[in-house]
C-alpha cells in the first residue's frame, strides 16, 4: 500500500477498524530494506486513529539526506504494521517517501500532470543561479526533486529528459541541477524510463524584476515533489539584532515581508509555500546564497489573502552565513 509523503504539516490517518480478535500493533520503520531499530507500539482500540506522520522522525528525511549532495540517494522507506490476529501474526507494509510531501508521485506513476503548483500548469523561470553552498540549505539547486519509491533499490530511479527529445538523466531521490533558464523537462518512470510521470515548463512568472538587488526570490518544496519559486517586487528587510553592551551587535537573522496579489495563477503555489517543510529564499542582502527561511505568519494566506484579487503578506525569516 503507497501511502505517500510523511513528515511536519502532513496528516496520515489510518483508523483501526475490527480489531476485537487483535492482541498487538506494531510499526517498524525501515530504509532500504534495512530496520532503522525504531519501534512504535499501537493500543487495538477500535475506530482509533494513528497518524503516520509521527513515524516521519524515526529516520532522517529525504531532504536532509540530499542536503549536501546534487546526485541524489535511494530512499526506499516502509512502514510495517506488524499484527497478531486471533494468534496469527499478519503483515501489512506502508511504502512512504519521508518528505512534508502531500500529493507524492512514485517512482511507477503514469499520466501527464503538470508537477508544479501553479494554475496554469508552468514552473516559474529562474534567470540565475547561486554557487555558493551554504551550512544551512546544502549545495544550491534550481531543481530538485522526489518520490516516493516503490521498487527495489537499484530499479526504483525515474529519469528526465527534454520535453523536446534527447538524452535521458538518471534523477534518483533528491536529485538536483543548478541551472538558469533550463529548457522544459519530462519525467520518466521506473524502471526503465520509458513511461511518462509528468511535465516541467516553465514561464516568466510576473511580478518580475531583471535587478536580483531589488527584488526577493523564494523557493520552495511543493505539494508534488518538486521546488516551486516566486520573485517578489514588494518587500521589506529588518535586520534582528543581538545587543552587546560592549558593542559590535550581532545579526541573527532578517525579518523579510513580502506582498503579492492573489491571482488564479499564484493562489495555490502561496498556499503550499505558508505549508512548505524546506524553504530557501535570496535577498538583496546577499544575492551569492540561498537564505534558509521560515515562514512566521503561516496563517497569513487565510487570513489576508485566499481570495482572488486580494493581497498577502509574508512575514519571512531569513538567515545566512555573514558574507
Amino acid at each position: 500500500m503507497v501511502i505517500g509523503g510523511i513528515g511536519a504539516g502532513i496528516y496520515r490517518p489510518i483508523r483501526l477498524e475490527e480489531v476485537t480478535n487483535v492482541t498487538s500493533i506494531s510499526l517498524v520503520y525501515y530504509r532500504n530494506g534495512t530496520s532503522v531499530g525504531q519501534f512504535s507500539n499501537i493500543v487495538p482500540y477500535e475506530n482509533s486513529v494513528v497518524d503516520l506522520s509521527a513515524m516521519a522522525a524515526a529516520a532522517k528525511s529525504a531532504i536532509e539526506v540530499t542536503k549536501d549532495i546534487t546526485t541524489g540517494a535511494d530512499a526506499i522507506d516502509t512502514l510495517t504494521m506488524t499484527y497478531v490476529e486471533s494468534g496469527t501474526s499478519k503483515t501489512i507494509t506502508l511504502r512512504v517517501l519521508n518528505a512534508s510531501v502531500a500529493n507524492s508521485f512514485t517512482d511507477v506513476s503514469t499520466g501527464t500532470d503538470n508537477l508544479t503548483d501553479y494554475g496554469d500548469g508552468k514552473f516559474n523561470y529562474l534567470d540565475f543561479i547561486v554557487t555558493k553552498s551554504s551550512p544551512l540549505t546544502g549545495e544550491p539547486f534550481n531543481h530538485k526533486i522526489f518520490y516516493t519509491q516503490t521498487l527495489a533499490v537499484g530499479s526504483s530511479v525515474c529519469g528526465e529528459r527534454p520535453v523536446a527529445g534527447g538524452t535521458t538523466v538518471l534523477t534518483p531521490n533528491g536529485w538536483s541541477r543548478n541551472i538558469a533558464s533550463t529548457s522544459d523537462k519530462v519525467i520518466l518512470n521506473a524502471p526503465n524510463r520509458t513511461g511518462i510521470i509528468g511535465y516541467v515548463r516553465y514561464a516568466k512568472k510576473y511580478p518580475y524584476c531583471a535587478d536580483r538587488t531589488k527584488r526577493v526570490t523564494l523557493k520552495w518544496l511543493n505539494s508534488k515533489g518538486l521546488y516551486d519559486t516566486m520573485h517578489f517586487d514588494s518587500f521589506r528587510v529588518q535586520p534582528t539584532y543581538q545587543t552587546s553592551s560592549r558593542g559590535g551587535n550581532r545579526i541573527l537573522s532578517y525579518e523579510v515581508t513580502v506582498n503579492t496579489v492573489v491571482t488564479s495563477d499564484n493562489e495555490k503555489p502561496l498556499y503550499w509555500l505558508s505549508r512548505s517543510a524546506d524553504v530557501q529564499g535570496v535577498f538583496p542582502i546577499d544575492i551569492n546564497q540561498w537564505a534558509r527561511v521560515t515562514i512566521t505568519n503561516p496563517n497569513a494566506f487565510n487570513t489576508q489573502g485566499g481570495s482572488l484579487g486580494r493581497t498577502v503578506s509574508y512575514k519571512c525569516k531569513f538567515e545566512i552565513v555573514e558574507p
